[in-house]
């Protein structure tokens, strides 16, 4: 079994915010759509070159949260590698108290047409390549992450699935088609016995390629998490991995 990466825990997170100006004023930020019932925002990256294919960042949120929660990962993640989505959850919480993942297997279709619906949107805006999507998530997204990418490996270039307890549990039936070196990374934190049977879950299944972080404290929205996120991200396109 591979060694776990060790991310130190940042010690600040960044409050909700989106960046304003990219070069030869081209505004740049987040913006919300609405896509028939698909509630989505994006993130544009600084700077932006439309003669680069940009990979597609995909954030699934956390509990109780919203698609605007993609406002707070992407300048911890990196303010110019990536194009980001945010998508709206499943389930309504009562009394506003945001939105969650169902995770129930008949309602995955409607979570992908969801993902690809923004996917496709957002590439009539920028200029993204469609062989570079990673889609990623925090604890109930970062369920449904590893549920859909698992599930339509040829739809993403890896899948990341953050601070999730419970994921051994609602590991999808794991088919060997398509999974053989299909890039996964898992963050857990430090001694979390779900996480272990996860991983060995995942590193047993036809040869996915799982990397697992672990994190001193629970898992959260930190600069250090996703400042290796990004360096997964990235190791993985220079080594051509992506699939």
């Amino acid at each position: 079994m591979r060694q776990p990466l060790s991310f130190q825990s940042a010690k600040r997170t960044v409050a909700s915010g989106v960046w304003q100006a990219g070069a030869a004023g081209i505004r740049t930020g987040s913006k919300a759509v609405a896509l028939g019932q698909t509630h989505s925002c994006y993130c544009g990256p600084l700077h932006y070159e439309s003669d680069y294919a940009y990979p597609v960042f995909v954030w699934l949120h956390g509990p109780g949260a919203n698609e605007h929660q993609l406002q707070r990962v992407m300048p911890l993640l990196s303010t110019r590698n990536y194009v980001g989505v945010g998508i709206r959850g499943d389930v309504c919480l009562q009394r506003g108290a945001g939105y969650d993942w169902s995770l129930a297997a008949r309602r995955l279709p409607r979570v992908v047409d969801c993902i690809m619906t923004a996917v496709n949107a957002v590439g009539q805006r920028y200029h993204v390549n469609s062989q570079r999507v990673f889609l990623a998530g925090l604890g109930t997204g970062g369920a449904a992450a590893l549920q859909v990418g698992l599930r339509h490996p040829e739809e993403f270039a890896g899948v990341i699935s953050l601070g999730d307890a419970g994921l051994a549990e609602r590991m999808p039936p794991l088919q060997s088609d398509g999974l053989r070196g299909f890039p996964v990374l898992v963050a857990r934190q430090r001694g979390s016995q779900q996480a272990v049977r996860s991983e060995d879950l995942l590193s047993q299944a036809a040869g996915i390629d799982c990397t697992v972080c672990e994190t001193p404290r629970p898992v959260s929205i930190t600069e250090s998490l996703f400042g290796g996120v990004n360096a997964w991200i990235m190791a993985r396109a220079a080594r051509h991995l992506i699939r």
